[in-house]
């Protein structure tokens, strides 16, 4: 969504200062076919009610790296690490996948930002 947020805005005709803030498919799997999930973070380490618990952040990353690669060994993926890619990532604007055109996006929908 990030990328076509003007687009979205301006075919679902959004009023001024609002925009897409998240998009969320949802589909049913053909019968007999199987699929992989992709694993994700331990929820206790992303999802808290009422304020932030205690969390051994180590450890759930420690746990998620180890479920990464498994998952995209039995994927026949590249190997690589999670969190080099999530420090490293960020190194070029490719990486922002259109999110460096944000600021002029949400201007542009009205908000008074500086």
């Amino acid at each position: 969504m990030r990328d076509e947020e003007t687009a979205l805005g301006e075919r679902l005709h959004f009023p001024e200062q609002s925009f897409v803030v998240a998009g969320l498919l949802v589909e049913w799997t053909a019968e007999g076919v199987q699929t992989l999930v992709r694993p994700r973070l331990p929820q206790n380490a992303v999802a808290f009610k009422n304020g932030y618990g205690p969390v051994d952040l180590k450890e759930a990353v420690a746990t998620y790296e180890r479920n990464f690669r498994a998952y995209r060994e039995a994927n026949g993926m590249k190997l690589k690490s999670w969190t080099f890619e999530v420090v490293n990532g960020a190194t070029s604007i490719d990486y922002m996948d259109g999110r460096e055109n944000m600021t002029d996006m949400l201007k542009g929908r009205g908000f008074p930002l500086k």
